[in-house]
């Protein structure tokens, strides 16, 4: 029983897409950070001459460094090593630019350089290879370990305990005084200052991740995890926005996601397939579209149970089975911190314009089932390769 849950089957593809986004998402945060730790460096430098004055800065630059490397798959354990050092050494040296975000990345970066692979990416043809390994495992109890210490830490503190006090807190104080000038808060503060609406909302924030850790192990309740915890983190980043936290959360969902089953079949015309190919091979890194030519044929995502996307909505889907999408999301918010408006409009209401557009895009109905669904596939199947994720049910 403890051989087949601790060390699951899986294939290299599987621990290449969390390392190379975990490697991605260190990137920019760091970059991000980077603008949001000079007031406190700044402090930290007063009276300090020389290499003291400058060993943060070179510290932040050395874990920016490693965290190209374990993306790009260069000597990844050393790369993954130094930065883990990296930001150990600059949190012990200027505490004051210690975060919970980078304690979660740095958790990330040590278990995803567990296993080494031959392979570098996941687009690499050795990426297939079957594996037994750890480092799944470890993600999966990660994130369910965050929900689980959430709720304990929620419980323990008296304002969680007095009914909407923290909500009502955010909606009045917390995001007004932040400075964020996103479309969210101004939406929901005239609800959540409700006494009984803030405390009911407060109360299904604490349930919601009180369960999510037992749905994501369930096979049955998965797919409803995903849905649920996905949309709670995402309106989360766009009302308070945590930043970094919330796409480490987004990436470890993918631990409880299968691997190399090609479950997915992407129809597209015989003229078009070349290029379409090159761009999903480049971007599946989890091996779960295979991608068919048809003369004439419209572009069309067949899901397992046969349901039909076509469109805009296809690439939707095509986007939501690829860690790549979490990236793209990161980029999105942690890029060029610096930039606080774009054309005059707050950066933080284009981004939730953003991410309400590309939502909105989720939600187009399928088409379906298909005459023609993809060999193998089936609702509910956990994954159809001797190296897809195997999950606990």
């Amino acid at each position: 029983m403890s051989e087949a849950f601790f060390g699951a089957p899986t294939s290299a593809r599987a621990l290449l897409s969390l390392r190379t986004t975990t490697g991605a998402l260190a990137v920019l945060g760091l970059l991000h950070a980077e603008a949001e730790w000079s007031p406190r460096l700044a402090l930290y430098a007063v009276g300090r001459e020389g290499a003291a004055r400058w060993a943060p800065h070179g510290l932040w630059l050395l874990a920016l460094l490693a965290a190209v490397g374990v993306t790009l798959g260069r000597a990844p354990r050393v790369a993954a090593g130094a930065l883990c050092a990296g930001l150990a050494g600059l949190h012990a040296l200027a505490p004051q630019v210690y975060h919970n975000n980078y304690y979660v990345l740095w958790l990330f970066v040590a278990i995803t350089a567990l296993e080494p692979t031959r392979a570098r990416s996941p687009w690499d043809a050795e990426a297939s290879a079957s594996v037994t390994s750890l480092v799944p495992r470890l993600v999966q109890a990660q994130i369910g370990l965050i929900y689980l210490l959430s709720v304990a830490a929620k419980l323990a503190h008296p304002w969680w305990r007095e009914g909407g006090a923290v909500v009502r807190w955010i909606v009045t104080e917390r995001v007004p005084l932040s400075g964020v000038r996103g479309l969210v808060n101004p939406a929901l503060a005239p609800m959540l200052s409700v006494p009984a609406l803030a405390a009911a909302a407060q109360t299904a924030i604490v349930g919601v991740e009180a369960l999510l850790p037992f749905m994501l192990f369930s096979s049955r309740w998965r797919r409803t995890a995903f849905v649920v915890g996905g949309c709670m983190h995402v309106l989360m980043q766009e009302w308070l926005f945590p930043q970094l936290f919330t796409f480490l959360m987004l990436l470890g969902y993918f631990a409880f996601a299968p691997v190399d089953d090609r479950a997915w079949t992407l129809r597209v015309d015989g003229a078009a397939h070349p290029w379409i190919g090159r761009w999903v091979q480049a971007l599946d890194w989890r091996g779960r579209v295979r991608v068919e030519s048809a003369p004439g044929a419209r572009l069309g995502l067949i899901a397992p149970d046969g349901t039909v996307r076509a469109g805009i909505s296809a690439g939707w889907w095509l986007a939501a089975l690829t860690p790549a999408s979490v990236v793209a999301y990161a980029a999105l918010a942690l890029v060029a911190p610096g930039v606080t408006s774009l054309g005059g409009v707050p950066r933080a209401m284009v981004e939730n314009l953003v991410v309400m557009v590309v939502g909105g895009i989720g939600l187009i109905p399928g088409k379906g089932p298909s005459h023609h669904p993809p060999p193998g596939g089936a609702p509910g199947r956990e994954t159809s390769h001797p190296g897809g994720l195997v999950t606990p049910r």
